[in-house]
């Protein structure tokens, strides 16, 4: 119904595989369910100039790498990532376990990783720890 990006945007975020306008002509309505059942996704091309255009002013966001990490936060990647816990760590370099969860919460923001598997996968890809 409404040719904002910003919808479109909402609807594929929140798991829609098309997107059309209800004045679509019914013949697009028919291209578009082939093409999602196909396992593409499908936008009218009423709004796809204006989802391109907003696309094309977002700034490129860039993950930080390991070499963007601190060296107080490579540490409590490697204890994380040796099976270390929060506790244990805080404990070992002498801070709170307030600054072990702050730390390992930014590491985890930075690089976009979600969960401590997602930690440990990370730091051995990354010849930080070996595998067992």
């Amino acid at each position: 119904m409404h040719a904002d990006a910003a919808y479109v945007n909402e609807a594929f975020r929140t798991g829609a595989s098309g997107y059309l306008l209800k004045r679509s002509a019914a013949m697009e309505l028919l291209q578009a369910v082939h093409s999602v059942m196909d396992g593409n996704f499908y936008i009218t091309p009423i709004v796809s100039k204006e989802i391109v255009t907003a696309l094309l002013k977002l700034e490129p966001s860039r993950l930080a790498t390991i070499d963007d990490l601190t060296t107080r936060q490579r540490e409590i990647l490697q204890l994380v990532a040796e099976g270390f816990s929060a506790k244990a760590i805080a404990n070992q370099l002498r801070v709170s376990h307030r600054t072990v969860e702050f730390h390992k919460a930014k590491i985890m923001e930075q690089l976009d990783l979600h969960t401590t598997a997602d930690l440990v996968k990370y730091a051995m890809a990354h010849g930080l720890v070996t595998a067992p």
